[in-house]
């Protein structure tokens, strides 16, 4: 204990004391520091009792970590920390120092290793360093070094997927990367595909979609839609609000739909290539009060448009909504249902049994 708390006192009773003179080199390192730049005229300061700790203890770390600070020969730093790394890497303090190195280098492999012997034994530090690892996985020649450390072996790993996954700026890589590497996290993924999308990737989007749900049913111009809600938007995006929601049945066979007076919106949409038109969109259709079914809407937009082409509304029984041209550019479409209740009138609730696109 006195060894931690005092130092200079251990030392004073023990001078071989090398652990104890570590802590002292690391008190004296730390008080002379009052901005980050102070860190190497600190660390001179206090090299020479380093030097005594490492003369007394040789595994100190700490004391490894301001030797090498102190040192203004770039090659020579280097060489303190490589061999003081491969006598600790679980100390912080030291770590830190070679991390700083390895990201001044540009040298990712190195990064990110120090960075996955930090987080193994330092997991609380994930907010401090993932950053660190996302500005790395920026760099395309990264991705292979990621997947051969993210194999699952540590929590991190998967915590520092969830962070990344809401980073606009790498998931083109991410999607690259999750080619590689096992992820056991539905919720990842379905983030994945989505900010894909959103940031108009809709050809990532697509080849992710096919992997991770094994099917392809959800990307094609024509046939009867089925109503999952997996990974939107290549399934379906349901609104759940209170008094503003759309579910698939028990069942999995109808669309189940509940409007509240005075709410409404786009209630149901998701993402289709656009068929060559003419074509037909057909729907089967059970939705009470049926004076009100009006007020449900089919509405068809470009993927990269915020507004529909096409906005017609539902009737009684089965609809069939012909379209008979596109707008330029409209690769991929969004398939939106819109539903209201109005203040004043009665709840909107039912079921919508089937979409379907054909060729007429």
């Amino acid at each position: 204990m006195t060894t931690r708390t005092a130092p200079d006192f251990a030392v004073s009773l023990f001078p071989a004391n090398g652990l104890a003179r570590e802590q002292l080199a690391a008190k004296t390192f730390t008080a002379g520091i009052t901005e980050p730049d102070d860190a190497p005229e600190a660390a001179r300061q206090a090299a020479d009792i380093a030097v005594a700790a490492v003369l007394s203890d040789p595994l100190v770390p700490k004391a490894y970590a301001i030797l090498a600070l102190a040192q203004p020969e770039e090659a020579k730093r280097r060489a303190i920390l490589d061999v003081a790394s491969q006598i600790n890497r679980r100390d912080l303090f030291l770590q830190g120092l070679v991390l700083q190195e390895h990201i001044a280098e540009r040298n990712y492999p190195r990064t990110i290793e120090t960075l996955d012997q930090i987080l193994r034994v330092n997991p609380e530090y994930s907010r401090e360093f993932f950053p660190v690892l996302v500005e790395a996985l920026g760099e395309e020649e990264t991705i292979p070094l990621f997947a051969n450390m993210l194999d699952g072996s540590s929590p991190w790993h998967q915590r520092f997927l969830n962070f990344a996954v809401g980073q606009r700026e790498i998931l083109p890589n991410l999607a690259v990367l999750r080619q590689d590497v096992f992820v056991d996290d539905e919720n990842f993924d379905r983030r994945l595909i989505a900010g894909l999308a959103g940031q108009g990737d809709i050809a990532g989007a697509e080849a992710l979609y096919r992997r991770v749900s094994g099917s392809d049913t959800g990307l094609g111009r024509y046939g009867l839609l089925d109503w999952k809600s997996a990974y939107p938007p290549f399934d379906w995006r349901f609104v759940d609000q209170t008094g503003f929601r759309a579910q698939q049945s028990a069942d999995g066979k109808e669309l189940e739909l509940s409007v509240r007076p005075g709410k409404g919106g786009i209630i149901a949409a998701r993402l289709l290539r656009t068929p060559e038109p003419p074509f037909e969109i057909r729907n089967a259709n059970r939705i009470s009060p049926a004076d009100q079914l009006r007020d449900v809407r089919l509405q068809l937009l470009c993927a990269n448009s915020q507004t529909p082409f096409y906005d017609e509304r539902f009737s009684n029984g089965a609809d069939g909504f012909r379209i008979e041209s596109l707008p330029q550019d409209c690769e991929h479409m969004i398939l939106a249902i819109n539903a209201r209740a109005w203040s004043g009138r009665s709840a909107l609730s039912g079921t919508i049994q089937s979409i379907e696109i054909v060729k007429p």
